[in-house]
């Protein structure tokens, strides 16, 4: 039990957390290269984006005993301390493609369920032990360490063959980093040759021996004329004699970028569990996306969908009397 509550027959609220608890919450950057890649790479953005509208889209019920009382058609929060729930379901998904884990916080008190909040799946790391099992969690923030019960935390993690009890070590998204990295990496060469006018790598070969200033100056000069877009047509004048530039690099035109674009965005495509067609709305035909469509929430949305409304009915609707079934059926 957290050691800053002073009601002991409280259970931890979200008021009872410091207010950098929630920093990362509420704009963080973590999240490492996964993150850059995230939100630098059009393709792994919008792969991801696609899996968490198409959970938010997913038909549900919600049942007390046999009682059917609430809908996604007519989401009214009957429960009470889910106001957002199409909107989490899309968050929580688009944790377990980007983590292959997604954690909840259950604010408490011994009589009901007070309210739910998502957490970053990166703040957070199970307590395990060897002969117990999983006891608890760790949430970090900065170089703050915040304990949280087993009963505070909703946790869904995806299977991994490598791990016995926990999280798993990979999913979809780092699957997909190392074509991601290949792109990122090609953005940035784009970047930095328009960035310096559009000019090849170049060795200047200077005739005798100037000395370490004269080198410096000469750098620096063509630094300042040659480099930059407002200076990529610029005519400049050298002293041929004295200076031989020689090209070392490549420009734009050995990139080959369309194909190369192609084939990491099939990469990507793939690793995410996401159709082609489906990613590129131009890439097939009406009947073949289709077909693409059904497998996407056949192969991909309701498997993780079993994965949340398990997770989500034992670990916190059952305390309530509650029941959520997901309806792909229905899409």
């Amino acid at each position: 039990m957290a050691d800053f509550l002073n009601e002991p027959f409280l259970k931890m609220k979200l008021d009872d957390l410091p207010p950098e608890a929630w920093k990362v919450v509420s704009g963080g950057t973590d999240g490492g290269n996964l993150g850059e890649l995230y939100r630098a790479i059009p393709f792994l953005f919008r792969g991801v984006d696609l899996r968490a509208n198409a959970m938010t889209a997913m038909p549900f019920s919600i049942y007390r005993g046999d009682t059917e009382i609430d809908t996604s058609a007519n989401y009214q929060n009957e429960i009470g301390f889910l106001p957002e729930l199409p909107g989490l379901l899309g968050l929580i998904e688009a944790a377990l493609a980007m983590w292959g884990k997604a954690y909840l916080f259950r604010s408490r008190n011994l009589a009901r369920t007070l309210a739910v909040r998502y957490l970053l799946p990166s703040s957070v790391a199970p307590r395990i032990d060897e002969e117990r099992g999983l006891t608890g969690f760790t949430r970090r923030v900065g170089s703050r360490t915040i304990p949280l019960d087993l009963e505070d935390v909703v946790y869904m993690w995806l299977r991994d063959p490598f791990v016995e009890l926990g999280p798993p070590t990979s999913s979809a998204v780092q699957a997909a980093a190392t074509a991601g990295n290949v792109l990122l990496n090609v953005d940035r060469f784009e970047a930095a040759f328009m960035n310096r006018g559009a000019i090849k790598a170049t060795i200047l070969a200077v005739s005798g021996n100037p000395d370490k200033d004269e080198r410096k100056r000469l750098e620096e000069w063509w630094q300042r004329v040659m480099t930059g877009i407002k200076n990529a047509f610029a005519a400049k004048v050298i002293n041929a004699d004295r200076i031989t530039p020689t090209v070392v690099g490549e420009g734009l035109e050995a990139l080959s970028r369309s194909n190369l674009d192609e084939k990491k965005a099939r990469a990507i495509s793939l690793a995410l569990g996401i159709p082609f067609s489906i990613l590129f709305s131009d890439a097939a035909n009406y009947a073949t996306a289709r077909q693409d469509e059904a497998n996407f929430y056949s192969q991909t949305i309701t498997p993780d969908g079993r994965v949340i409304q398990d997770a989500l009915n034992a670990q916190l609707l059952s305390k309530t009397g509650h029941r959520l079934v997901l309806h792909p059926e229905q899409l």
